[in-house]
């Protein structure tokens, strides 16, 4: 099996489609973030999705593990970085090292080397606004700093 192959259990696109228009429709909808229960971005429709969404003229978030989402993939998926209101990645470690004890996978330079691509991608434009997001824990709150750190670079 291939490295994030998609799995049979993922939501149809055309019904999130038709969901979303009918949020747009009732005039309830002002922002979709995509996150929670997997990645979003394993999706094989997700850039087609925000796309839409953002074509609704509704904001678009994406909360990802940061293993997948880069420049090369909006590329792949004719999707402009500008399709975001924002991308924020979970990172939760400040270094190689904590990340692979805390998460069991040796990902924390992919997923920076991610973040960088995507700084690219944006240029010099201050959207969308692109983050690390940083759970803390009696593992990582040490470092706090490193973090800091790690965001502002």
């Amino acid at each position: 099996m291939k490295e994030h192959e998609a799995s049979a259990a993922r939501a149809d696109t055309g019904k999130i489609k038709m969901l979303i228009d009918e949020l747009v429709w009732f005039k309830t909808l002002e922002s979709i973030e995509f996150s929670g229960g997997g990645e979003s971005t394993l999706h094989p429709d997700f850039c087609d999705i925000a796309r839409h969404v953002k074509e609704k003229g509704i904001a678009v978030g994406v909360l990802t593990n940061g293993t997948i989402l880069d420049r090369a993939y909006l590329e792949r998926a004719g999707c402009p970085i500008t399709a975001f209101s924002y991308i924020r990645t979970s990172l939760d470690y400040s270094n190689p090292k904590s990340y692979l004890e805390g998460k069991g996978a040796d990902l924390f330079e992919r997923v920076v080397d991610n973040m960088k691509s995507l700084i690219e991608a944006r240029g010099i434009e201050l959207r969308p606004r692109l983050g690390f997001k940083f759970l803390l824990n009696t593992k990582n709150i040490i470092e706090m700093a490193e973090m800091v750190a790690l965001s502002e670079s």
